[in-house]
């Protein structure tokens, strides 16, 4: 196992300090055991001789006595049993301690020679002494023993003592406590070896013999060696020249020189150094050394390519996110979760007018909106409006709004919460835009204002028009009658222009008010069933009866199975009637207009086809506007109402009108109604236009 040399070296130490311990206590206890039974004998030896020389001494007696008593009294203090014993090895005396662990008197004990080790060290308890007789020499032992009712790990001492008494001096140390505490630290020992087994770095030890003490798996699966070869405790220099023959240590060009270097470190580290090898393998490890609490050097190693990979990614990718945001027409400022700005571009500082030097030192949020409040527009309530600007950063909310500045600047920003906590603030100069959307808007308030004027101009001019005109049409048509006389030749041609004149002013102011109704969305239809073709017919009959004899052919082509449309008969043959007269007064003498008419896909669709040529491109535009006109030479032109008016009136029915240029056939006019009505969709779309 990997993990097999770290008691050896762990374990070593510190049990090598606890047992110095013991082994110190217990040549303590011996020596004064000895000291003080030496004394002991020395004064008893006195007071014999004493004894024999004169009764005359009995005070020197006394007092050898008491000193006696006293050493007595010393060994009982000590807290360790202690005895003694003569050449026969039979027990002379005892301390206090040695008879509480028999549970007995010292007279009981000598006088029946009660041994503390009978029956563990062996059956009589004197085999230690007798071997330490034989030997010459103090020999030690351990046993269990049965102490105050509770089993003990003792340390037993027989040593022989010198001199002529020839006797023998013993103590029994209890070190179950030790015992104990080497079990404890076998324990730690065990399971701190497998939580270094269980890391994924790799870990080695070298003991101040240069030698591997330890090693974990990831250290061997670092370096592709077999355990069973890091397991005899190479020297470093073997481990290095090891490596260095597999070919994944970096290349020195001077190998000795770094081997002996390494062997430098056991005596020249201090403190942790660290420093990063590249192996030839592209594998890049960081190497971490620092010295062992029980001497020699600890070894980390851990593979940090994958993390050097990703830092030189994301360092690129900073780069390029900075790069982009400098580029950008945008300003741009990133602020922290605690609210102060920590990325910002050029476009920024122009576009406020902060200074690079404040930009810098990292401001707090409502140090950039201090800075700038020269820009906002005054009001009473700064401290509202200050606080309101700061919450848009550390309110961490998405959010968008328009600025508008006092030096006339607006900005779009938008306020983008970012995963970190911080927030992203972009702001965008829309000042030209707001001019353009504003002036545009203007215009078109004064285009509809225009319109409406227009509108409501020539709406009370057709009626302020037709009463004056109904008066000369009325009078007109009773001359016409020679209701108050005959009319000469002269008078009646004259009064027969006068009379078409009046029709045509009429017609005119039809169409203007129609058009004006219809523009002002208050025309309502009177849609009945309408036989198609005879709607067709009534409008070739009113063209025809204006037409000079001759001069165009009209025709219809409609089959009879047409059918019926739902339409408003008077304005639909009146928008027809624009439609075929539009080709009437730009076709020439001889030509010929057809109407024809085809049920298609639940719709009536009725073609204009005059032949007369094409619309020129630039005239499409404005082929349907009010009052335009068409070519101003030619001849025969009207007010230019027909087409839009006719557009109007068809699109009111839910259908459509176009103009087409067929380079075969000339210039088409096709109007699409539906043959149900217009519908309540197209009803909608037409409020909502």
């Amino acid at each position: 196992m990997a993990l097999s040399p770290v008691p050896a070296f762990a374990a070593g130490a510190e049990y090598a300090v606890i047992s110095w311990s013991l082994g110190t206590l217990s040549l303590v206890f011996f020596a004064l055991v000895i000291v003080l039974w030496r004394q002991l004998q020395t004064l008893r030896d006195r007071l014999e001789a004493a004894q024999a020389e004169t009764i005359h001494h009995s005070t020197e007696a006394d007092r050898l006595l008491s000193q006696a008593d006293q050493l007595a009294a010393v060994l009982d203090a000590i807290p360790i049993p202690v005895w003694w014993r003569g050449p026969d090895l039979k027990l002379l005396g005892c301390n206090a301690a040695y008879c509480e662990a028999l549970e007995a008197d010292a007279d009981t004990i000598l006088r029946n020679g009660l041994e503390l080790g009978a029956g563990t060290i062996d059956e009589n308890g004197r085999g230690l002494a007798q071997r330490a007789q034989q030997t010459g020499m103090a020999l030690s032992e351990s046993h269990y023993v049965i102490h105050t009712g509770t089993r003990h790990l003792l340390d037993f001492t027989e040593a022989p003592l010198r001199g002529d008494s020839g006797g023998f001096a013993g103590h029994g140390i209890d070190v179950s406590a030790l015992e104990n505490v080497q079990s404890d630290l076998a324990s730690h020992i065990a399971a701190h070896g497998e939580v270094l087994e269980s890391l994924a770095t790799a870990m080695a030890i070298f003991g101040p013999d240069r030698r591997l003490k330890f090693f974990n798996t990831a250290f061997a699966n670092l370096w592709g060696v077999e355990p069973t070869l890091l397991r005899g405790e190479p020297l470093i220099g073997e481990m290095l020249e090891i490596l260095r023959e597999r070919r994944v240590l970096p290349e020195y060009v001077d190998f000795p020189a770094f081997r002996l270097e390494q062997d430098r470190l056991f005596v020249s580290v201090l403190e942790r150094e660290e420093e990063l090898l590249h192996l030839p393998d592209g594998r890049t490890l960081r190497r971490a050394v620092s010295p062992h609490p029980f001497g020699g050097l600890l070894f980390v190693y851990e593979d940090v390519t994958d993390r050097l990979v990703l830092e030189r990614s994301y360092n690129t990718l900073i780069e390029v996110q900075r790069e982009t945001i400098n580029n950008l027409h945008e300003g741009v400022a990133v602020y922290g979760q605690d609210g102060r700005i920590r990325l910002w571009n050029p476009t920024l500082l122009a576009m406020w007018g902060l200074e690079r030097e404040f930009i810098d030192s990292e401001p707090h949020v409502s140090d950039v909106v201090d800075a700038t409040r020269h820009l906002f527009l005054d009001t009473e309530d700064w401290p509202t409006r200050r606080e309101g600007l700061v919450l848009q950063v550390t309110e961490g909310a998405a959010r968008a709004g328009r600025l508008e500045r006092l030096d006339g600047v607006v900005l779009d920003f938008a306020c983008v919460p970012l995963p970190d906590g911080g927030c992203l603030i972009s702001y965008v100069d829309v000042t030209d835009t707001v001019r353009v959307q504003r002036a545009l808007e203007e215009r078109n308030i004064a285009l509809e204002m225009a319109d409406q004027v227009k509108t409501e101009f020539i709406a009370n001019v057709s009626y302020e028009l037709r009463t004056p005109l109904n008066t000369i049409a009325g009078f007109t048509d009773v001359l016409d009658g020679e209701l108050f006389g005959t009319l000469n030749p002269r008078q009646k041609e004259y009064i027969s222009g006068i009379v078409t004149a009046s029709r045509q002013l009429m017609e005119l102011i039809d169409d203007i008010l129609d058009l004006a109704t219809i523009e002002a969305g208050y025309m309502a239809l009177d849609l009945q069933q309408v036989e198609v073709g005879a709607m067709l017919r009534t409008v070739r009959d009113q063209a025809a009866a204006r037409i000079e004899s001759g001069r165009i052919t009209l025709e219809i082509d409609c089959p009879v199975e047409i059918g019926d449309a739902r339409v408003d008969e008077t304005r639909m043959t009146k928008a027809l009637f624009n439609l075929l007269w539009n080709s009437v007064m730009f076709q020439s003498n001889d030509g010929v207009i057809t109407l024809r008419a085809r049920r298609r896909n639940g719709e009536i669709v009725i073609e204009v086809d005059d032949m007369s040529g094409l619309v020129l491109e630039d005239e499409f535009a404005n082929v349907y506007d009010t009052f335009e006109h068409g070519d101003p030479y030619v001849r025969r032109t009207g007010a230019g109402l027909g087409l839009a008016l006719t557009r109007s009136l068809v699109e009111l029915h839910g259908g459509g009108l176009d103009i087409l240029n067929d380079p075969e056939r000339g210039t088409r006019a096709v109007a699409r109604l539906p043959v149900d009505g217009p519908s309540l969709s197209a009803a909608k779309a037409r409020a909502a236009e």
